[in-house]
């Protein structure tokens, strides 16, 4: 696909790239004029930004998206926490549907769409890929351990019916959270399955029921164990860290102008896997 590199004389970088190939290229009246090498119609001078419905149209040919390419590398030493990355723009209806890229370190990243939220534009930064500690909930020490329904009646009088299970467990406290039907796992050793040495006791159907933990299987648990729920990165995985951040931005073709991407980090001493 053929493509024209754009050089900034004053600054003395090549910055720009356009998604259409000329023979000449010229300035007229602060508007930009090109002459294309060959054309289907009758038009030998093209006028760019003419008109807002020929945006990002080169020669007649169908829309480009207008993309942009930035690095965040101030203070490159230091080690941060990336927080959030927001677009500067009056007309944020016109992109807020674009996506973005978020690389940290030219290594690990992760796409996601704009999204408005108060009024302002943020892109997407995802989260880090792999398990922390902020992936781990305590729900309870373990009281008891029943393997049928008759047995968790006869003990809690809990009424479990409805919710036939391989396994109930019994707690002798249990925090509840907003979040615990999105875990992935239950762990009693949050550290290996941060490591890597396990990954804890998958969990199907329903999570918890009036107290109980209903699993499909209790290898590995114990009376009197302390329990965790373990989440994917996506649920409750930290802001992703690093010293650097390269962001590319599809924005579509429409009418806007955006003024400046910002982005929001706050310096860490922890490294990339705490």
């Amino acid at each position: 696909m053929y493509r024209t590199i754009a050089f900034d004389n004053k600054k003395g970088v090549w910055k720009t790239r356009y998604s259409f190939f000329s023979s000449c290229i010229a300035c007229v009246k602060n508007l930009m004029v090109t002459a294309p090498t060959s054309t289907s119609t009758n038009k030998v001078i093209w006028k760019h930004d003419g008109s807002s419905s020929d945006n990002n149209k080169f020669y007649g040919n169908a829309a480009s998206p207008s993309i942009i390419g930035v690095s965040f590398n101030d203070n490159p030493s230091a080690n941060k926490q990336f927080k959030s990355v927001s677009v500067e723009t009056d007309t944020p209806d016109l992109i807020s549907g674009g996506l973005n890229t978020f690389v940290t370190n030219k290594k690990g990243g992760s796409i996601g769409r704009l999204k408005q939220k108060g009024g302002v534009l943020y892109g997407h930064i995802g989260s880090v890929d792999n398990i922390t500690l902020s992936n781990f909930e305590f729900i309870g020490s373990i009281k008891e351990i029943h393997s049928s329904a008759a047995s968790v009646e006869d003990a809690t009088g809990i009424d479990v019916t409805l919710v036939a299970s391989s396994v109930y467990i019994e707690f002798d406290y249990v925090e509840m959270s907003a979040l615990s039907s999105g875990a992935a796992a239950v762990t009693n050793d949050p550290l290996a399955v941060k490591d890597g040495g396990e990954t804890g006791v998958s969990v199907t159907g329903i999570v918890m029921y009036k107290g109980l933990l209903l699993l499909s299987d209790a290898s590995g648990l114990a009376k009197g164990d302390d329990l965790y729920f373990a989440y994917p990165s996506g649920v409750n995985g930290e802001s992703p860290k690093g010293q650097v951040a390269d962001v590319t931005m599809a924005l579509g073709s429409d009418d806007f102008e955006v003024y400046a991407l910002n982005l929001e980090y706050s310096p860490t001493n922890l490294d990339h896997n705490n």
